[in-house]
């Protein structure tokens, strides 16, 4: 068990600095694009921005209850309170990020409309969509975990 987690943990720790490598890089450089696009469009790409730079760090507030849930997973102490309440923070993370995701969908559109890429759009809805996923598969092991919480508690109880 010890290796799955670790690796799980590694997978998860590269994903937080590929997106924070990416924040530190594309936003500015999206703020920049912003800057030098003379027209009425050019604050949208703030909006995009602003977005990336909140959904980043909701990314890494969620990476980190996974982190905390592997822990638990490898201590074999994962039938507790508290890893359900890291489930709860992973589906309000998630929930939070397709919230931010499905605001962004309008600008993105505006901005797809006017450069003539409609992939702009389509990374959007994959987006929302894969965090909406995450979220109810979030609330589905919740509600496992739950259930198993309650069968402990009656088996504990039992002599």
């Amino acid at each position: 068990m010890h290796q799955e987690t670790t690796f799980l943990k590694a997978v998860i720790i590269g994903l937080v600095l590929v997106v924070l490598g990416g924040c530190c890089f594309a936003i500015p450089n999206i703020i920049h694009i912003g800057w030098q696009f003379h027209n009425r469009y050019s604050y949208l790409f703030y909006a995009v921005a602003v977005g990336g730079f909140i959904t980043a760090i909701l990314f890494s507030w969620i990476a980190w209850q996974a982190l905390r849930l592997l822990q638990a997973i490898a201590q074999q102490t994962v039938f507790t309170l508290q890893s359900s309440a890291n489930l709860h923070r992973i589906k309000i993370g998630t929930l939070l990020m397709s919230a931010c995701y499905l605001l962004e969908l309008p600008v993105l559109y505006v901005i797809a409309d006017h450069a003539d890429a409609p992939g702009i759009l389509l990374i959007g809805i994959i987006l929302t969509g894969a965090a909406i996923v995450i979220s109810v598969f979030a609330a589905l092991l919740e509600k496992l975990l739950a259930s198993a919480l309650i069968y402990k508690a009656e088996n504990d109880l039992t002599i």
